[in-house]
């Protein structure tokens, strides 16, 4: 955290502002996907690894499951 607190924006007028205040509340996500690209375990080569591909659709009328 002091290191992103000692992060600065500016522009030719005032060159070393402070990156603060920048704060938006949470909003509300309506139906929206969540996704993220962190993984929690090894990967052995390091390199791509092979998962089953899955994702989700729906509308109002049904929800399921679909995979690669």
């Amino acid at each position: 955290m002091f290191m992103l607190r000692r992060l600065n924006q500016g522009d030719e007028a005032v060159p070393r502002t402070p990156l603060a205040n920048n704060y938006r509340p949470p909003q509300p996500l309506y139906n929206r996907s969540v996704r993220t690209n962190v993984f929690t375990h090894q990967v052995e080569n390091e390199k791509c690894f092979d998962e089953k591909k899955m994702f989700y659709t729906s509308n109002i009328n049904n929800f399921r499951l679909t995979s690669d």
